[in-house]
Formats: structure tokens, sequence, C-alpha cells
């Protein structure tokens, strides 16, 4: 009997934006050699959520002096881990979390007590995973990282957490359309706990800059905080599922082509691509800068490079 096939919303994204990137990806089993993991504010900030919402989940209340002592202890044990574990230069990692510890205080006294207040935490970083069969018979295994399920007034929510330097990617028109909030929606349906709304939470980790005649750069909080939760209907989770079965027998029955843009060369495929478009051999490029993943069809959710839970205490370091 044929194994079940894993998908990840990161699969069906790929597949989305290009087919022949997706057959390198998941097909040929392809990926970078020594690939080098690279800290990343956003991804890191993004980790910090989940600490804040793990500590809703235990019963403590937001924004209280607890939270926020516990948030900072956190940080400060962080800051020590970059410089002795990630190799971070120490007035960098300095930098890095004074600039995530003054967001998220920010997000802890102001913006959580706008969309998090009232809530019960039902799961963060919910791993979920889903056998489902399509249409056309094929066995599927639907699996994925739901950052926050919760309930409020109710309601049962699906959150993303996103963060970077540009809030222009995300809108409330936007969030109707993220496949990735649909991925885990129709999920939660085949388990018989369909949400009422699917959200995302932005948070900015663009550098602002002082205006002038100030010391420090002191953003609007609408700048740092964006909200879009998107109310479903059982008739939109009927219809988004027909469209996902749809759309994974289309992805598994390969129909390869190739979706260029000028994005392409930023592609981790890139040099495989251009090779084949001129008619050459690829199994040199293919030998000396890729590797074959060890699992066929089962890609990761994704994961966050940088994560400490020790606790260390800086008598003589202040963060606020």
């Amino acid at each position: 009997m044929t194994e079940p096939i894993r998908i990840s919303p990161s699969q069906l994204n790929l597949w989305l934006s290009c087919p022949q990137a997706w057959h390198y990806g998941y097909v040929d089993q392809l990926k970078s050699k020594g690939t080098k993991q690279y800290f990343n504010i956003g991804s890191y900030a993004h980790e910090i959520m989940h600490v804040y919402f793990h500590l809703l989940q235990a019963g403590y209340e937001h924004g209280s002096d607890f939270v926020r002592t516990s948030m900072l202890n956190r940080l400060r044990t962080d800051l020590e881990k970059l410089v002795t574990e990630n190799g971070m230069p120490e007035q960098e990692a300095l930098t890095v979390i004074r600039k995530v510890s003054d967001i998220f205080l920010k997000y802890i006294d102001y913006q959580s007590n706008l969309i998090d207040s009232g809530i019960t935490v039902e799961n963060v970083e919910h791993k979920l995973e889903v056998e489902h069969i399509l249409p056309s018979g094929r066995i599927v295994i639907l699996n994925g990282i739901v950052d926050l399920l919760y309930t409020k007034a109710g309601k049962l929510r699906v959150r993303d957490h996103k963060s970077g330097e540009n809030s222009r990617f995300y809108s409330q028109e936007k969030t109707k359309a993220t496949q990735q909030l649909w991925f885990y929606v129709i999920m939660y349906a085949y388990l018989g706990m369909t949400p009422d709304y699917m959200e995302i939470s932005f948070l900015s980790t663009y550098d602002y800059k002082p205006k002038k005649g100030e010391s420090k750069a002191n953003p609007a909080m609408d700048q740092l905080f964006k909200f879009y939760p998107t109310e479903i209907t059982p008739e939109m989770v009927k219809i988004m599922a027909s469209w996902l079965d749809n759309t994974l027998d289309a992805m598994l029955e390969s129909r390869i082509y190739r979706n260029l843009t000028p994005g392409c060369t930023s592609c981790t495929y890139w040099d495989i691509c251009k090779t084949e478009m001129r008619g050459i051999s690829t199994n040199g490029i293919i030998s000396g800068n890729y590797e074959r993943k060890e699992t066929i069809n089962a890609p990761t959710s994704e994961e966050h490079s940088f994560e400490c839970t020790d606790t260390i205490t800086f008598d003589d370091f202040t963060l606020s």
C-alpha cells in the first residue's frame, strides 16, 4: 500500500509560486548543501510571541507584573545565548534584545489590551496532522504548526503571527486570501472544530529613526502593530475545502512548468533551473551544490532559528 503523502502549507505555497521549484524541492528532494542558519530578528520576535502566549495559556493575566517580569527574564537569557552560542558580538546582541524588548513591552501594554483581553488560549504552536482522502483517491497527511488557537466570547479563532519590516504584505483583504490560514482552518474543520475567525497579527521590526530633535525613535502604535481578523462561515469553509482538494490533486499530478519572474534569481534552485534552460546537464551543479532530503514528501513546518529556555539573572543589566 502506498504511503500517505505529507503536505504542509509551505509545500503548497511553493507549488503555487512555481511548480518547477516545487518539483526540485519535493519530488527530486533537493536542498542546498550546508545552508547556514542566520539569526533573524523577525523569527526571534515570533518566538518571543509564543513564549508570551504560553504564559497566558498557563493562566497568567496579560499585562500583569508577573508576565512582564517573565518576559524580561527570557530576554536576558537570550542575550547570553546570542553571544555565547550564536557568536554574535556583545554590543550587537544587546542592540537586538533592547529593540525586541522595547517592541514587546509596547505590545503587552498596548496591543495586547486591544486584542488579547478576555481570551482563553487553547493551544500555542499547535502541531496538527490530519489524514485526508482527495477526490482522486490519493491519501494525504495535512500537517502544520498553528501559532495560536483561542476562544473569545464563545468563538474559536486561529491566529497567525507575522513579523518583519514591511507591513504592506498584510491587510484585511489579503488575510482572506492567505492559503496558510485556510489550510489550518480546513484541518481544524476535518477534526470537527471549525474556527469562527482566522486572523493575522503583525509586529513590525522596522528600524525606525528618531525624528528631528528626538533622541529615540517613537513610532506610533498603528505603525508597530496590525491586526486583521476575518470571520468564517460554514459555506466559506466548504468552498475552500473543495479548492484545497482540487489544488492538491493538481499539484500531485506533477504538471510541471516554470513560472519565470525576475524573482527567480533569488530562488534556491535558480542555478539548476537556468542551466536546464540552456540545455546543459545539471549533474555537476546538483552534486556540487545540493543534497537529497532525508524523507520523501515530508516537509517540516516553519521552524525558528533561535530558541532557548534557560533562566539567567543579570544583576547589572537593564532592558527597560
